[in-house]
C-alpha cells in the first residue's frame, strides 16, 4: 500500500449543514498554494474532536484572497471524494505531521 500525503483540517466548531463545511474549508488559510502542490496534496481530511466528518479532494482552482479580512490566505475549489481510502466517519490517532502550517492545518502520510 502506497502512503499519501493527505491535508487534515481541525475545526474548532461543527457546522450543521454540507453547505457551510465546504464553504469553511475551502475558505481562508495560512498556507502556501506551493506546499499544496509541492507535496502534491489532493485529499483533504476534515476533523471535529478527533473524528473525520468530511472527505474532499481538491478542486480545480486554487488561489490567494486579495482583498478584505482574508488577505493573503488561501482558497481553493473542493470536489467529493472518490478516491479508494475514504476516511469520513473514523476516529483518527493522529501522529507527528511531516510538515506543521498551523495548529489546525497540517499534512500527514496516511
Amino acid at each position: 500500500m502506497s502512503k499519501s500525503k493527505v491535508m487534515i483540517i481541525k475545526l474548532n466548531k461543527n457546522f450543521s449543514t454540507e453547505k457551510e463545511l465546504r464553504q469553511r474549508v475551502s475558505g481562508a488559510w495560512k498556507i502556501k498554494i506551493d506546499t499544496i502542490i509541492n507535496n502534491k496534496i489532493n485529499h483533504i481530511v476534515v476533523m471535529y474532536h478527533q473524528v473525520v466528518i468530511a472527505d474532499y479532494c481538491l478542486g480545480a482552482r486554487i488561489g490567494y484572497h486579495l482583498t478584505g479580512l482574508d488577505k493573503g490566505r488561501v482558497w481553493f475549489d473542493l470536489e467529493p471524494y472518490e478516491g479508494k481510502t475514504p476516511l469520513k466517519g473514523k476516529n483518527l490517532i493522529i501522529k507527528q505531521p511531516i510538515l506543521l502550517l498551523q495548529n489546525h492545518l497540517q499534512i500527514y502520510l496516511i
